[in-house]
């Protein structure tokens, strides 16, 4: 039977770009998989089109509640998934058809924790520039983690071009950070799961698609220019408490 996989999309004012989003997630190769919606106090017509939605495919499962923040958001979703992996879908990107199913594929021929994607950029509706997950080559196609080399951590920060294992983030109590209102989340999640993780692969392929005119993206915000340095706070927090003593980074 193949694996559960739990995909967890936060939303908040996303109107013009969600259909996009959850067509490209609905319409995966791969279809053993749990939708994970979760409408964060969204003020234009976002809940409205998720409610649609989960009327046309039982697989999602559609969550309105008041703004908390991404962080709330993403450790929400991750008490509630069922799957042995978790792949993040950011409501205003897409995902190409086959990603699942191929990502799923690498996990399960490794037993990896972690299996990361190159990814495509975008600024105009499927006008997509490639680019690499990796800035060393010799990173990819291979199990690697950060305890045989740090250089990881010089790769891309993104944290929604692959999957992870359920089993691997709940043994090592990994969260996001919350603060209402904060940006750059995804940072403090990022640097937990390459410094915790024993088995990570990176793959040359492409398959998640990033947004970039989004005008209300926080890439665009100038008014949490001090949201970076909470994050690295956060960081510096899990390494005094975790892993001092454990390892030395």
């Amino acid at each position: 039977m193949e694996a559960l996989v739990t995909i967890i999309v936060p939303i908040c004012n996303v109107q013009n770009y969600l259909e996009k989003c959850l067509d490209s997630i609905c319409g995966q190769t791969y279809t053993n998989i749990e939708i994970i919606c979760i409408d964060d106090g969204s003020t234009d017509d976002s809940g409205r089109i998720l409610d649609r939605y989960k009327e046309k495919d039982k697989r999602i499962i559609a969550i309105h509640k008041e703004n908390a923040g991404y962080g709330h958001t993403m450790n929400m979703g991750m008490d509630l998934a069922h799957g042995k992996y978790m792949q993040i879908v950011e409501s205003d990107d897409y995902i190409k058809q086959n990603m699942i199913e191929e990502v799923v594929h690498v996990a399960e021929q490794y037993q990896l924790e972690i299996v990361k994607s190159d990814f495509w950029r975008f600024f105009q509706e499927d006008n997509l520039e490639y680019n690499s997950i990796c800035t060393n080559n010799t990173h990819y196609n291979k199990i690697i983690s950060a305890r045989c080399d740090m250089t990881v951590f010089d790769d891309n920060m993104y944290i929604y071009t692959g999957i992870y294992r359920m089993d691997f983030i709940r043994k090592n109590r990994i969260r996001f950070h919350e603060s209402q209102g904060a940006s750059y989340q995804d940072n403090g999640f990022w640097f937990q799961t390459l410094a915790l993780a024993e088995k990570i692969m990176f793959i040359n392929q492409a398959f998640y698609c990033i947004r970039r005119d989004n005008p209300n993206s926080s890439y665009y915000s100038t008014d949490k220019l001090y949201a970076m340095g909470r994050e690295f706070d956060y960081i510096k927090k899990f390494i005094l408490e975790r892993l001092n003593g454990e390892r030395k980074y």
